[in-house]
């Protein structure tokens, strides 16, 4: 089974709510937020819906958070399913076909069967949890959640993309500061929160740009942590160049790198029923070395 990998932040409207200690630094409110949206998922005021008033997602939990740190249920998007009846007339209903998601707390990762005729890409089942979790219980504490996919360098690495272009002419990074990203290098997470306790953003993108295509990047220092950091599901980068002097300019990012974790076997909605959190924690026990966001060469 295919599972998108996508890292879950939480972003404070007001950063001083986490120094100020009022709001506690816990992930756990994504999990109250899903619980309350799988509650509400007939709400039209709280679910988002479509031109019928009718839930465009739906949301099963299965398997409810506990000191096991796991949580995992069923996500859907209405597909359209236009048919005939038995006197020809035509109608239209919402299809909901379930995907299996698992929620791993330790890591902040949420695994999300893959398929194609429900999510197209991981960024839109990103923005689907994103819909589903933003509801009224992370709105009254001044909470917002992100979603972005994991990276897998093996798709696309972004050194090889840069070397492949004899002219790099632009380069983008947004990043994602790391309230709640867990341990990771530290240099970029002192200088994110630097930024974040001057300006109050919870988001910041960096541009490198020539206009000559002479953009020379060295794979040490800052370039090289907001590259890792990305990878690790802290945002985003996109690159502009020319493969030649002649050809036309061309852009690659991150988006098409999502990393997909290989779960053995098949999980129905039927089989997660038959689930404790016990034994969905030992499950993914097995696949948490492939999306960790510690390495070798982090800072602690």
């Amino acid at each position: 089974m295919n599972m998108y990998t996508l890292r879950v932040s939480l972003l404070a409207q007001d950063k001083e709510l986490f120094d100020q200690g009022s709001i506690p630094k816990e992930i756990t409110w994504f999990e109250k937020a899903l619980l309350e949206a799988a509650t509400q998922v007939k709400n039209s005021n709280s679910i988002p819906v479509n031109e019928k008033n009718e839930p465009k997602y739906s949301l099963k939990i299965s398997v409810k958070p506990d000191s096991n740190n796991v949580m995992a249920g069923v996500v859907s998007k209405a597909n359209k399913f236009h048919g005939h009846d038995a006197g020809f007339e035509e109608y239209d209903i919402d299809n909901y076909p379930p995907l299996i998601w698992i929620w791993d707390r330790v890591e902040q990762v949420l695994l999300v069967e893959k398929k194609a005729n429900v999510f197209r890409t991981p960024n839109a089942v990103c923005k689907c949890f994103e819909k589903l979790a933003n509801n009224i219980i992370l709105a009254e504490i001044g909470l917002r959640v992100e979603l972005k996919p994991v990276l897998d360098d093996a798709k696309c690495d972004f050194w090889s993309e840069y070397d492949n272009f004899e002219f790099v002419e632009k380069i983008e990074f947004e990043l994602i500061p790391p309230n709640l990203f867990g341990e990771t290098e530290q240099s970029m997470k002192d200088a994110l929160n630097d930024i974040t306790e001057q300006t109050n953003a919870n988001h910041i993108k960096t541009t490198f740009e020539n206009v000559s295509g002479k953009l020379k990047l060295s794979s040490k220092g800052w370039v090289n942590n907001a590259v890792r950091w990305i990878k690790k599901g802290g945002g985003d980068w996109k690159m502009w160049g020319r493969k030649v002097a002649n050809s036309p300019v061309t852009d690659v990012s991150s988006y098409k790198s999502a990393k997909i974790t290989f779960i053995n076997g098949q999980l129905s909605e039927a089989d997660l029923q038959g689930y404790d959190s016990t034994e969905l924690a030992h499950l993914i026990s097995h696949y948490q070395n492939e999306y960790t966001y510690k390495d070798n060469t982090d800072d602690d």
